[in-house]
């Protein structure tokens, strides 16, 4: 963080010192908008190199992409790559953004790392940007921030990738409408979770086992918190939203993992987790999951999860 450097010669202390903290409460507003652009960025980053089941997924993203020396300008490169190699962007539009994303790191990088000075009327903030530069924090120069924020997270998530593993029958259809508002005119959504026959053989696993008397008092009657569309019924779900060019299929990704302890972990974190919080104790837990990873010893090839992704495409029509 900045230091704010108040001279207090001829000038009314207690304004200066008021002027300082709005000045450092609007560059924590700006640091976290900068910060949320930067995590659109993120996930699409992590989408194009995990989808939505690799347990890597986590890893990478908390050794990689939150370390110190990910930075935003490293994961701005990786974006220009997955931009290019996915054509979602025509070459206008790919320059335009990604000067946005520059001016975005720009703004960031001033307001993290410049020093406040001021009097009693006004806030300047000194930074380097190639030169040694100072801009006066007026009405305007805020403003002219906060719509450069603005649009960089709009353009940000007009990428449009949603790496969602499992979503509700509820939540489907608002969630395609409130991406369709969020993308600008011709502007593309490209997502994946699962679909079709997705888990087939581990739901039915987890069905039977939850029917038997040492787990039924609890998940018995639990509906599965999953709906799996088709592609067709997800295609007809994107028209009806008002999407255009639609296109829609469903892919085999079986995943996995090379022991019954790390199977048992990946039912943990990322599969069963709502099933195990109605169980009353760890030891129920465990049992649970270490009774469907035996059984999935025997699966050809061990501990596999039949995963298969729903992958959407469609575009909004241009004003």
């Amino acid at each position: 963080m900045g230091t704010a450097h108040v001279s207090t010669t001829g000038i009314n202390l207690t304004e200066a010192i008021n002027l300082s903290r709005e000045a450092r409460r609007n560059r924590l507003k700006i640091i976290e908008g900068a910060l949320s652009v930067e995590n659109q960025l993120q996930a699409v980053i992590l989408h194009y190199f995990f989808g939505s089941s690799d347990d890597r997924r986590a890893v990478f993203e908390s050794l990689i992409l939150n370390s110190d020396w990910c930075s935003f300008a490293a994961k701005r490169k990786l974006i220009s790559h997955i931009v290019s190699e996915q054509n979602l962007l025509e070459r206008r539009d790919k320059s335009d953004f990604e000067k946005l994303m520059r001016d975005v790191m720009s703004v960031r990088n001033a307001f993290a790392h410049g020093r406040f000075s001021s009097d009693d009327k006004r806030v300047w903030l000194s930074f380097f940007e190639g030169l040694p530069r100072k801009e006066e924090l007026t009405d305007d120069y805020l403003t002219k921030i906060e719509t450069l924020l603005r649009t960089g997270f709009d353009k940000a998530f007009e990428l449009a990738w949603m790496p969602i593993p499992f979503i509700p029958e509820r939540v489907i259809p608002t969630a395609v409408e409130r991406t369709l508002r969020a993308l600008r005119p011709g502007g593309w959504l490209h997502a994946q979770c699962g679909g079709g026959p997705n888990l087939a053989r581990l739901r039915e696993r987890v069905r039977t086992l939850s029917q038997t008397v040492e787990f039924s008092p609890w998940l018995g009657q639990f509906p599965e918190p999953w709906f799996f569309s088709d592609a067709e019924g997800a295609a007809r779900r994107m028209r009806s939203a008002g999407f255009h060019e639609v296109k829609t299929d469903l892919e085999q990704a079986s995943f996995a993992v090379s022991s019954r302890e790390e199977f048992q972990g990946y039912l943990r974190s990322f599969v069963l987790h709502r099933h195990l919080e109605l169980l009353p104790s760890e030891d129920l837990r465990e049992v649970f999951v270490r009774e469907l990873a035996a059984v999935s010893e025997g699966d050809n090839p061990p501990w596999t999860l039949d995963y298969w992704r729903l992958n959407l495409r469609g575009r909004k029509a241009e004003l």
